[in-house]
């Protein structure tokens, strides 16, 4: 079972077949039933047509625990699927212990991401750190922005393998972002990706 974060945006999808096995348009509903709100049903214009007997809906999660879902097709192509996902509440901030100084900051802009490699592998991420420019944590956090550079703080308990160059982190609104350069901090064991943006592409 998928597992997500409150808040989150769920892309639901699905497809309808005739008995010839070609994609068909039918009367499409989709009901979605959250763990204690009232149930949703969804019809017609609600629902977005991808292409002839492809539709999906981008279901932002709102409380803890077990989603089901239920797509149902009538007319020119009979049929349902079931689908269920787990939500958990937002992941705990992080703490970064500044240098020389010994302040902190609390993290508390921790966003999903979906890493995807070279080779087309995807991993969800639930917990980045986006960071405007560059982060030298050596010099007591100091921070500056050059071009479209964005550089990443990803746990490696979240993401045990590492991030290649020239893969992408793509967010949660579907931004793309080319990653250029990765680095291993061992103390802290987290991945820092330095990324720009891939103007346009959009998942």
């Amino acid at each position: 079972m998928m597992t997500y974060y409150v808040g989150d945006v769920v892309r639901l999808e699905t497809v309808f077949k005739n008995r010839d096995g070609s994609l068909t348009d039918p009367a499409v509903t989709l009901t979605i039933e959250p763990p204690t709100a009232a149930t949703i049903t969804l019809t017609g214009a609600s629902i977005t047509r991808v292409s002839v007997g492809v539709y999906r809906y981008d279901y932002t999660t709102t409380e803890p625990g077990a989603v089901m879902y239920t797509w149902a097709g009538s007319g020119a192509a009979f049929g349902s699927r079931l689908g269920t996902f787990r939500v958990e509440t937002a992941a705990p901030a992080r703490l970064f212990q500044w240098s020389p100084a010994g302040d902190h900051v609390v993290v508390d802009n921790l966003e999903i991401v979906t890493l995807i490699q070279r080779d087309g592998a995807t991993i969800r991420i639930p917990r980045a750190l986006r960071l405007p420019g560059t982060v030298d944590l050596a010099d007591a956090g100091s921070i500056s922005a050059y071009g479209n550079a964005t550089q990443w703080i990803i746990w490696g308990a979240d993401c045990p393998v590492a991030p290649q160059t020239n893969g992408a982190l793509v967010d949660v609104y579907g931004n793309r972002f080319r990653i250029n350069r990765v680095s291993h901090t061992v103390h802290s064991n987290c991945w820092e990706v330095e990324t720009t943006a891939d103007a346009g592409e959009t998942f």
